[in-house]
Parts: structure tokens; C-alpha cells; sequence
């Protein structure tokens, strides 16, 4: 699964290479048959892709992949990391190339081959095209693997002039002169990186080549006789010293061999650069004895972006690297390296073209040419090691010699041997290394320049070269090229002279100013600058003020006892700032109160604003009003004023704090008189403030001394007695169950009054009869005088208990006894009782009584009832 960071907030960093176009160059005809294209990504730096393993890209931050992962399925793409290196050397490299730049670098191991089914140079541009068009791509290229090395171009006739020639002086490069001064490169490290060697060779078998660890050479590397290239290599640069054969031009170097194909990683010419810059320090030559296809023919490597970044690295890291610039007559100033190559800027090697061995240097006509190709080196009748062209005793490949190695295959070991010596020299004298930009910087400015033709840069000259790295003969190594002398026109002026202060000249080539005797980055003050005191480094205008010591570290002329700035001195040192920190602080500022800061400083309490020495009660104070020195717990009270002037917290209406201001109390200096305050009656004050009389607790408007219950206001003389309920309401000491005042109580409530609405009606009244009233509540029937249980209707003498109609008629008393209207007459039979018939004895009598009789007693019902009987 292929993991990609969101690219919207990336910025490229400065090294990265332009987006070009891409092209797939043709094969050449002598590639071998196993070479082939191959298409190289590298991912933005920012975004830490590598290759997953299995194929894909991880990356850093998760995101979405869906252009990749299309790709790679559609494309059956498969990812592997282009560097084989150790990621101990990758970071070695890296590392030290940042620090001596001071700049990031390019992430190595985000390089990846991109391996597809079919080797299809259409289809590899455009799955390049697609590939580099991803915002996190950034660069595809495609190179083909395979190129045979800038191998030995044979003159049409060969010219066997006397070996070694190029070591002399002009038409060579006078190494001669650096030996004659003891240089042989033995503080130095060459690393030459190409197919193979012969490293049997007699002139090589006694020194050891260093051949990379782990890493073997394929056997078609012989079989295609590049084996010979190498060994040819070898013979000018590391060839013994043994008084047979030739010898080499740095017999002291160590030299280490790297192959850029192995079988055990293929192709790895990135690798192999990453590893020999791993294993290398600053100061040390690699020698780059390959080329890559360009437009119609071969330039250098480095036209392999791969190889550019790898080389660029290694170059930061401090490493000189030599590279050839390849045999295909490439003007590497033509259009069609605008759109790729020229953009990606400067890789930092010294990229050497062919030129002729004579004293015209002018550029043959096979080699690579152009403003990027810095010097020249012999192309032609180079005399070492390999080839047996020259001879080849006994047939025997360890003693093969030639004449005639050529090809910028032969001008670079040349131009190496010479940044080896005068690494070695500068090394030597001073202990510190050329830069890798000087060292070039000097090949180019002291070489004898080149004849007419196509440019390939001067044939360095290593006497004039060493001559110019100290002109003024004072040991330091000028600083043109990365040594340590500012003028070397002047041998007064070094890095080990005496620096003389204020007179314009830096003696000691450190760089800095000489008006700045105490180095503290600020000139005098005296000679323009900013410095108050030049002898002393702690005072120039950046320090920090160290206050209250009496020295003014940061010239800014102020007071050190001053630290806030305000204008006032510490009062800890004499002054009379309370707060030397704060700048708002100080005798005269405007007081913020309540912030804690005695801003002006006069000692009093920030709390206490109206000064009465009261803090304010919103700060933990007593103070009630912090801005009225008239108030406060210290106040006297003022009543009645709307002021709580003594901070009390009572209401200045309530005088003796009961609750109620003076509105309602009505007695405000008497905390037991307010409104709703329990009263004490018939004491004659109106505790409650009711307004009422005190001496009249029902409040009913009588008092207690005529009021027989003060403490019921339904109670007084005036009221309406309401009887029978017990109370006397009314107060005229009656009994409250004798309503007709007959002095008789209700017999309802326990008395004998039979009628207590009625005064003349009680026992004891005279009873008037048949008047239908008990006057005298005897309970009898006021129709029955005589109480023998007749009425007045029936009984024929109401006032004779023995006659009525039940009595026994006396005879002889000359009484009608028993009411039957016959005096003395004893009753019989035959006088009350004749029978059934109408006509019978006596019988129209009875009748008569009997409706007499009848209407008499309806009459007395009628009196007695208020109703007819007919009701009853």
C-alpha cells in the first residue's frame, strides 16, 4: 500500500532539481547486449519515501495515493531503492555535507529505479512523464545501463612518443614540480569508480586497491576487455614506483577501487558515489571513469540525474570529485540540455574534456565540450598500464603496457592525479584541505589556457598552481581557493600574523573587522561604530544589560541603575524608584489602583485610593467607599444623610439597626419599636408602630378599664351580643344564654326558659290559658287549665280536674261529670246507646252532640295550632 504526505504546505528546498522533460536516448552500438533503459524517480525530500519492498512507496505522513497506486497497478510498477549504500555512509555523507554547508541536502534514499515488464523507451517516457508529473515527484529521468566506460579511443595512426610525457612539464601537467617538493599524495584518498581493473597487474599488485567490500566484479566486465580501462586508470594515477613499467603520478595516495556494476546489486553508480563519499573525509578525490548518453552521444555521468544528486552530495560532504566528460562530442551548451541537464544548476565536480598532448591543447574532436567542462587533461598518447597495444610480454594481461590510452577516459586520471598533489600540499602545509570549489577554482585560473576550438577549460599546471596558492610565500594557502590567506600578495597579512587594531587591515585573515578590537561583532565607537568600550567583548550594543554593576554593557548611554528605563534610578541604589522593573513605576506616574504597583511610589496601599488608611472592601479592605476619604469604619455616622459613612453595612435610615428606616419606624432610636416588633400592651409604648392605642390590645376602640375581653375586638360595649356562643359580647355582664334578659337562661343551654325570645315567658310568669302559650314553661297544655289531660274543647269544665269527659258522672253533685251534657244523670245504656236506627231513643241528640262536639275541638286545635285540625 503506497502511503503519500499532502503536498500543499511543501516548499522544494534549493537544491532540488528542475522538472525536464524526458527522453529516452538510443542505445549505442557498442553497449553490450544486456544493456537496456531505466527509468529513475527521486521523491521531495520533505516527503521521507522509500521503497516499501514489495514494490510500492511508503512515505512519512499518510495522504491519499490514488494517482500512484493507479500507476503502479495499471503499469505493474515496481519501486526499489536506486542507492545500495549502508545507511551509516548515506548518513555519514549527508551529514557532513550539511555541516559544511550549512545547508539541507538532498534526500539519497528517496532516489528509486522503477522496474517495468518491458523494456519500451515510448513507454518509459510516458510513464516517466506521468510518474514526475505527481507533486511528489521531484524528477524522473531515463538513462541507459550498460555504457561502455570513455574507453581508449586508438589514433588512426599511433604516435609512440616517449611514456610518460604528461607528468613533465607543459605539454604535461608538471607533476614533476610537485614531486620535486616531496608531494605524492599520501595525505589524500582516491576513489576511482568504473567497471574493473586488472588488479594482478605487476605495476599494481603490490599496493592494495581497496576493492569495495561485499561487492564482486561481473565477469563480462573482462570479457568486454573494460577491465583494461580500469587498470589503464590505475597506471597513471596508483602505478607502483618499482623501477619497472611506469609509475604512477600520486604513488603515496591511497587508492580504493568501487565497481559501478556488481553482481551482487547490478547497476549502482549512485551507490557506489554515496559509499566512496562515505568513506572518504574532506580533502578526498573521486574519480568518476564513466559516461552516460546524451542527446546524439555520450557526456558525463552526471547527465544521470541520479548520478547529479549523488555527485552534488558528495561534493557538499567536501569531496572532490573528477569526472570525465565522455567521448560523444556532446555541446553541452546546446538547446537540448537547457531542458534537463543545464536547469538542475552546478554539481559541484570537475568535469574534464580530451585535449591534444602537445603544447596546442586543443580539444579533440570526439570529446564532450561546453561551458560546464572546467579543464582538460590529455585525450590522446597517454602511456600505462593495460591494453598490451605498446607491449604485452609474454602475452600476459599483468604486463600489458600501451601507448595510446586516450578519450577523456585518459584526460580525467590526469586531472585527478593533480587535485590529489595539491590537496596533498595544501594539506601538508597547513593540515586543512582545499574546498572542493577552490581546488577548482585554482585548476581553472592557473592552467595554461586551451588552443582554439570547442571549450574544454585550460591543462592544469600543478607549479604554477602550487605558486599561486601562496604568492607572498608567508605559509598560508590563499583564500581564493579555500586557504586561510586574505591577501596573499602581502606576506605580512596571514593567518598567523599579529592583527594591529583600528588600521584598516585584517593582518590576521580572520574575516572580521579590524575595528572591532574586542571581537564582539560591534566596531568602535571611536572609529564610526556602535561600541562604547572596543576592549572589553561583554559591552557592544547586543549584550545584555547587566544592571546596577555601573558599566553600560549595552552603550545605550542610559543609566544602569535604571533598569526599567524610566527615567528614575533604583531606590536601592540612591535613586527613588520603589520598582526598578517596571517602567510604568516611579515617583510621578499616574497611580492604577488596586493593581498591587505603588506606580508613583509614594508607599501608601494601592487598595486604599481615597487615603484614609481604610483598604478598599473589594481588595480584602474595610472600606465600603474607596473613593470618599469621609468614609470609612473610622468615620463617624450621620444619619438620615443617604451615607453609610462609618461602613457599618446598616441603612442610614435606620438608626438603631432594627430593619426599618425612620419612614416606618416610629421610633428610630429604639431598636425594640418597629413595624411588626412584638407589643407589650398597657405598657403605653407602640412597640409595633400600629399607631393604635396601647392600652387597647383588640384594638376594637375600647380600652381594657370597659372592654371585659381586650384581647377579642368582637368583645366590647358596643358590639352586637351574639347568643348562646358563650361570649359576653357586648359587656353588660348578662347572661349570654338569657336573650330575653328575663333572667331565665335557654333551656337549649341548660336553663328553663321554654321561650328565650320572649321575656314575659320563663317559670315564674303568669300563665294566661288558652292563649296557646306556656307562658310560665310548666310544659302543660295551655288548653287545660285543670291539667286533667282534657282540652278546653272537650272537657266541659277546664277548671274542674275531676269533670271531663272520662269522669264518672256523681249523681247528685249537680255536676255534668263526664261532659255528656246531662247534670247527674249516671250513665246507662239505654241513655247513650239506642241502637242502630236513626229513629231510636235519644239517637238525634247524640249526633248532634257529636258535631258540636267535633267543631268544638277543631276550634281548639285550630286556637292552639295556628292550623286547621285538618292539618294535624
Amino acid at each position: 500500500m503506497t502511503v503519500l504526505l499532502a503536498l500543499s504546505a511543501l516548499v522544494s528546498p534549493a537544491h532540488a532539481l528542475p522538472k525536464t522533460p524526458l527522453v529516452a536516448a538510443p542505445i549505442p552500438a557498442d553497449a553490450p547486449p544486456w544493456a537496456h533503459h531505466v527509468l529513475t524517480v527521486k521523491f521531495c525530500d520533505d516527503l521521507g519515501a522509500r521503497a516499501s519492498g514489495d514494490g510500492g512507496v511508503i512515505f512519512a505522513v499518510p495522504s491519499d495515493t490514488a494517482a500512484l497506486d493507479a500507476l503502479i497497478e495499471a503499469w505493474e510498477l515496481d519501486f526499489e531503492q536506486l542507492l545500495r549504500s549502508p545507511e551509516a555512509a548515506i548518513d555519514r555523507v549527508t551529514a557532513r555535507a550539511e555541516a559544511l554547508t550549512g545547508q539541507p541536502q538532498p534526500d539519497l534514499r528517496a532516489m528509486m529505479r522503477v522496474r517495468t515488464p518491458v523494456d519500451d523507451p515510448e513507454l518509459l517516457v510516458a510513464i516517466g512523464e506521468a510518474l514526475q508529473a505527481l507533486p511528489a515527484v521531484e524528477w524522473a529521468h531515463i538513462q541507459v545501463e550498460g555504457v561502455a566506460p570513455p574507453g581508449d579511443i586508438a589514433p588512426t595512426t599511433p604516435d609512440y612518443t616517449a611514456s610518460q610525457t604528461y607528468i613533465d612539464p607543459d605539454p604535461g601537467v608538471d607533476a614533476a614540480y610537485a614531486h620535486s617538493l616531496g608531494l605524492t599524495g599520501a595525505s589524500v584518498r582516491l576513489s576511482d569508480i568504473e567497471y574493473g581493473w586488472v588488479d594482478s597487474h605487476e605495476d599494481l599488485v603490490d599496493r592494495s586497491l581497496n576493492l569495495e567490500s561485499g561487492q564482486t566484479v561481473p565477469s563480462w566486465v573482462a570479457d568486454n576487455g573494460w577491465d583494461e580501462h580500469g587498470t589503464a586508470v590505475l597506471g597513471e594515477t596508483c602505478a607502483v614506483d618499482n623501477a619497472y613499467g611506469i609509475t604512477g603520478m600520486i604513488t603515496g595516495a591511497t587508492c580504493a577501487t568501487y565497481p559501478e556494476y556488481s553482481d551482487e546489486e547490478g547497476a549502482r553508480r549512485a551507490t557506489a558515489i554515496t559509499n566512496a563519499a562515505a568513506d572518504s573525509v574532506p580533502g578526498d578525490v573521486i574519480l568518476l571513469e564513466m559516461q552516460a548518453n546524451g542527446n546524439t552521444g555520450y557526456g558525463p555521468a552526471e547527465l544521470d540525474a541520479a548520478v547529479f544528486v549523488a555527485t552534488q552530495t558528495a561534493v557538499a560532504s567536501g569531496i572532490v570529485v573528477v569526472a570525465a566528460a565522455g567521448n560523444g562530442a556532446q555541446d553541452l551548451d546546446d538547446s537540448y540540455y537547457s531542458t534537463y541537464y543545464l536547469p538542475w544548476g552546478d554539481s559541484g565536480a570537475i568535469i574534464v574534456g580530451a585535449g591534444s598532448a602537445n603544447t596546442s591543447h586543443t580539444p579533440l574532436s570526439f570529446t564532450t565540450y561546453g561551458s560546464r567542462v572546467d579543464v582538460q587533461g590529455w585525450g590522446q598518447s597517454v602511456f600505462t598500464l593495460g591494453y598490451g597495444y605498446y607491449a604485452a610480454h609474454g602475452n600476459d594481461p599483468d604486463q600489458y603496457y600501451t601507448h595510446v590510452f586516450g578519450g577523456t577516459s585518459s584526460a580525467s586520471p590526469i586531472v585527478a592525479s593533480a587535485a590529489v598533489l595539491l590537496q596533498d600540499y595544501a594539506l601538508t602545509q597547513t593540515g586543512s584541505p582545499l574546498t572542493p570549489a577552490g581546488l577548482r577554482d585554482l585548476l581553472v585560473d592557473t592552467g595554461v589556457p586551451q588552443g582554439s576550438g570547442v571549450t574544454i577549460g585550460p591543462l592544469p599546471d600543478l607549479a604554477a598552481a602550487i605558486a599561486a596558492l601562496d604568492d607572498d610565500g608567508d605559509g598560508d594557502l590563499d583564500q581564493t581557493y579555500g586557504g586561510l590567506d586574505c591577501d596573499d600578495a602581502d606576506s605580512a597579512v596571514n593567518s598567523a600574523a599579529t592583527e594591529v587594531w583600528y588600521d584598516g587591515l585584517d593582518a590576521d585573515c580572520d574575516g572580521l573587522s579590524d575595528y572591532d578590537a574586542d571581537l564582539d561583532g560591534h566596531d568602535s565607537d571611536a572609529w564610526g561604530g556602535d561600541d562604547c568600550d572596543d576592549a572589553d567583548p561583554a559591552v557592544n550594543p547586543s549584550s545584555a544589560e547587566v544592571w546596577y554593576d555601573g558599566l553600560d554593557a549595552d552603550c545605550d548611554s542610559l543609566s544602569d541603575y535604571d533598569a526599567d528605563l524610566d527615567g528614575h534610578d533604583s531606590d536601592t541604589w540612591g535613586g527613588d524608584d520603589c520598582d526598578d522593573t517596571a517602567a510604568t513605576t516611579h515617583p510621578g506616574a499616574t497611580e492604577v489602583w488596586y493593581d498591587g504597583l505603588d506606580a508613583d511610589c509614594d508607599r501608601g496601599s494601592d487598595y486604599d485610593a481615597d487615603a484614609d488608611g481604610h483598604d478598599s472592601e473589594a481588595w480584602g479592605g474595610d472600606d465600603c467607599d474607596d473613593a470618599d476619604g469621609a468614609i470609612s469604619p473610622s468615620a463617624p455616622e450621620i444619619w438620615y444623610d443617604g451615607v453609610d459613612a462609618d461602613c457599618a453595612g446598616d441603612d442610614d435610615f435606620d438608626a438603631d439597626a432594627d430593619g426599618y428606616t425612620r419612614d416606618d419606624d416610629c421610633d428610630d432610636a429604639d431598636a425594640a419599636a418597629f413595624p411588626g416588633a412584638p407589643d407589650d400592651w398597657y405598657d403605653g409604648v407602640d412597640a409595633d408602630c400600629a399607631g393604635d392605642d396601647d392600652f387597647d390590645a383588640d384594638l376594637d376602640g375600647f380600652d381594657e378599664d370597659e372592654d371585659c375581653d381586650d384581647a377579642d375586638p368582637a368583645v366590647n360595649p358596643e358590639a352586637v351580643d351574639v347568643w348562646y356562643d358563650g361570649v359576653d359580647a357586648d359587656c353588660d355582664g348578662a347572661s349570654d344564654y338569657d336573650a330575653d334578659a328575663d333572667g331565665h337562661d335557654s333551656d337549649a343551654w341548660s336553663g328553663d326558659d321554654c321561650d328565650d325570645a320572649d321575656p314575659a315567658i320563663h317559670p315564674g310568669a303568669e300563665e294566661v290559658w288558652y292563649d296557646g302559650v306556656d307562658a310560665d314553661c310548666a310544659g302543660d297544655d295551655d288548653f287545660d287549665a285543670d291539667a286533667d289531660g282534657y282540652a278546653q274543647a272537650d272537657d266541659c269544665d277546664d277548671d274542674d280536674p275531676a269533670v271531663h269527659p272520662d269522669a264518672s258522672e256523681v249523681d247528685g253533685d249537680g255536676l255534668d261529670n263526664d261532659c255528656d251534657g246531662v247534670t247527674d244523670v249516671p250513665d246507662g245504656p239505654d241513655e247513650k246507646d239506642t241502637g242502630r236506627c236513626s229513629s231510636a231513643p235519644g239517637g238525634g241528640w247524640w249526633i248532634a252532640a257529636m258535631v258540636g262536639l267535633g267543631l268544638r275541638r277543631r276550634g281548639a286545635n285550630k286556637g292552639r295550632n295556628g292550623a286547621d285540625s285538618s292539618d294535624t
